[in-house]
């Protein structure tokens, strides 16, 4: 089973137990700047998300951080997050674990939380300079719930959020954060949170049928892919708006 699923029966017991609690706080270690080129779109996105598991062929325990330079001067940054690779109750060295879901669904401070500020700021992000978070999954989590932070937007400044598979209803972006969820209908992990995300300009919600697949299989990333690339494609007028106001990440 996805260990997301088990997120929401045990995030109140987590404080109550050595089992499924975590500090909140995390080691990085940044490897060496690569070159490269911006993303191609929201489809572009989810992909690379998606590579980062070691089911992708990326490393456990490992987010990435673009630098995005503006041709015309200024800086953006991009993070993306990845859902959960380990489902150990007791927390291990893989931020991206149970207990990091616990922790997240429960609204306390998590260890991948703050694996992505910390990554942020070693990789040289200044306040002013606009942030998207994008994840699956917990990583979704993990972004929405950074942006609803108020002592992470004195510190950076996010813009926007992409979302993918991710039970994120029950936190309120600020209305200055774009927000773009996508979720499949077989996918039972957005549905976690028991609560459908707002509909208000400023957050794009997209369910789709999604692959025929079982509820797991509808959950993993390459069916978000496929999905994004009708979002990159759509003449929606709301997703045109969206698309349009992301722009200068792509």
């Amino acid at each position: 089973p996805d260990p997301t699923l088990l997120a929401g029966a045990a995030s109140a017991v987590g404080p109550l137990t050595s089992l499924l609690h975590e500090t909140g706080r995390a080691q990085v270690t940044v490897s060496p700047p690569r070159g490269g080129r911006a993303p191609s779109g929201v489809a572009d996105l989810m992909a690379r998300t998606g590579a980062l598991y070691p089911t992708g062929g990326g490393t456990a325990g490992t987010l990435r951080v673009e630098r995005i330079d503006a041709p015309g001067g200024g800086r953006r940054w991009i993070v993306e997050v990845p859902g959960v690779e380990e489902w150990s109750p007791v927390t291990g060295d893989n931020p991206f674990d149970l207990t990091s879901a616990v922790a997240t669904h429960g609204g306390r401070p998590s260890a991948l939380g703050d694996l992505v500020r910390q990554g942020l700021r070693e990789c040289g992000a200044r306040p002013g300079e606009p942030v998207a978070l994008v994840g699956h999954s917990l990583g979704g989590m993990v972004a929405m719930s950074l942006a609803a932070d108020p002592a992470v937007r004195r510190e950076f400044t996010i813009t926007h959020v992409v979302t993918a598979g991710s039970p994120v209803g029950q936190l309120a972006a600020p209305r200055g954060v774009r927000v773009l969820s996508l979720e499949h209908g077989p996918d039972v992990v957005p549905r976690l949170d028991v609560r459908s995300n707002p509909d208000r300009a400023g957050w794009v919600t997209v369910r789709a049928r999604g692959p025929s697949v079982s509820p797991v299989g509808a959950h993993d990333t390459p069916g978000y892919v496929a999905t994004a690339r009708v979002v990159d494609s759509s003449v929606d007028e709301s997703l045109v708006r969206w698309r349009r106001g992301f722009a200068p990440f792509l």
